[in-house]
């Protein structure tokens, strides 16, 4: 989407729109509105990003802990068929369900 220079660009924009804006002496009504709007946009901007970044952080924690959730079973369904006992898990066994079909609902 930014690039990060873009991102350092409108907030530095933002902060000096709200500089203008707090002037009452050097901003006229207009340009105080015109300002507010300037300043709007670079905070949708800004608040776009900061979301954007923070889903791809979340994305980035749940990928890593579903990989190693993957890594973890296929270890131990590796460790299983060589005849080795299961690291965790019940003490009991469960029957073998792949002998008969389950049926699909409709």
């Amino acid at each position: 989407m930014f690039t990060e220079d873009e991102i350092k660009k409108f907030q530095t924009l933002a902060d000096e729109m709200a500089q203008l804006i707090e002037d009452p002496d050097g901003t006229s009504n207009e340009a105080s509105v015109a300002y507010g709007k300037i300043g709007r946009v670079c905070a949708n901007v800004l608040s776009r990003h900061a979301a954007m970044e923070a889903k791809r952080t979340t994305r980035a924690g749940h990928v890593t802990k579903f990989q190693t959730s993957r890594q973890t079973r296929a270890e131990k369904v590796r460790s299983k068929k060589r005849g080795g006992a299961p690291t965790s898990g019940p003490a009991t066994s469960t029957p073998d369900q792949s002998a008969t079909p389950r049926q699909r609902s409709a």
